[in-house]
Order: structure tokens, then C-alpha cells, then sequence
């Protein structure tokens, strides 16, 4: 949820449907938003297709990640804010 995070900006707009690509430049815990259902409904690892060069983890598989002592150097790990999803 691009437009209720923090230090994410758009970067360009779609021609074919009209909606924004987001670049995040978060640095710290919280400051990416992602819907609280996709955590109930969604898969353990996704991508935003508007949020560029971001992967998301759900918490169990972090956890796996960190009891199988898996390094996560690279991954450079941030928690997301869940927020409640709009109605439709």
C-alpha cells in the first residue's frame, strides 16, 4: 500500500491503465504499509508489481528463515505497518 507508507515516491505513471509505479526509500522498520489481509490471505512471499525492487516475507517465514540460520545479509530484512483494508 504504497500510498499510506513513508519514504515512497512515484515514479512514473502507467499509459495503459493510468496507475503510479512507486519507489521505496525506506531505511527503517514501519515505513512500508502493506494491507493487514494480504497477511491473512496471502502467500509467504510476494512482490508489489507498482513497488520496484522490493520483496515482501511473511513473518513465519522469516522466522524459518532465522531458525534454519540462514543468512540474511543481503535480504537487508525491514518490518512492514499493516494497516485494515478499504472497503471495496
Amino acid at each position: 500500500m504504497a500510498e499510506k507508507s513513508e519514504n515512497v515516491r512515484p515514479i512514473l505513471t502507467q499509459a495503459l491503465d493510468g496507475k503510479d509505479l512507486w519507489r521505496s526509500y525506506a531505511e527503517a522498520d514501519g515505513e512500508i504499509a502493506v494491507s493487514s489481509k494480504a497477511l491473512e490471505e496471502g502467500p509467504d512471499l510476494w512482490v508489489d508489481p507498482r513497488l520496484k525492487s522490493k520483496i515482501f516475507l511473511s513473518g513465519s517465514l522469516v522466522k524459518a528463515i532465522r531458525q534454519a540460520k540462514i543468512k540474511e545479509g543481503y535480504l537487508r530484512l525491514l518490518r512492514c505497518r499493516t494497516v485494515g483494508q478499504p472497503p471495496d
